[in-house]
């Protein structure tokens, strides 16, 4: 039997305790940092993701990811850079702004691409009660969208410490 190629086998399935692990139902991991608190538009689905939460309505998509503070000011100085990477046969505008939402403030990138396909994303850094968060939506179908109801909620947006 030690010659066998898949003698190991033996050795775990007899291993014990095996049948109680593998029907014990593993409880999720509490958060490890903040916890990203915020009331988003109707209709959006909402889930919690390791790093923030996961958005989605329809076929657009977003995420809230939170950031240490060196993470957020790299990442905020690097917005609107794709024009500068991107292929020359793309047609692309990319703007930047300074956006406040009552006590969320920071920078808006909106990157629209007209050809080779058509395209837009919207990303924001931005800094909320309680630390640093980037935002982004976007949709791949070829269709705008109007970021103004997801907008009119980011004032809600902060972090909270796990209990």
């Amino acid at each position: 039997l030690d010659e066998h190629p898949a003698h190991w086998l033996l050795a775990y399935i007899m291993w014990p305790g095996l049948a109680r692990d593998l029907v014990l139902v593993r409880q999720p991991e509490p958060p490890r940092g903040p916890v990203v608190v915020f009331d988003a538009p109707d209709g959006w689905k909402v889930t919690p993701s390791p790093s923030g939460l996961e958005l989605k309505k329809g076929r657009l998509v977003g995420g809230i990811s939170v950031f240490d503070k060196s993470t957020f000011k790299r990442c905020q100085s690097q917005l609107g850079q794709r024009s500068s990477i991107q292929p020359p046969d793309y047609q692309a505008t990319v703007e930047v702004s300074e956006v406040r939402f009552g006590e969320c403030f920071g920078k808006k990138c909106l990157y629209l691409m007209t050809a080779p396909e058509r395209w837009k994303q919207v990303d924001y850094m931005l800094q909320v009660p309680g630390g640093y968060v980037g935002v982004f939506l976007s949709t791949r179908t070829g269709t705008g969208f109007n970021e103004s109801p997801f907008e009119a909620k980011l004032h809600t947006l902060r972090l909270s410490t796990p209990d």
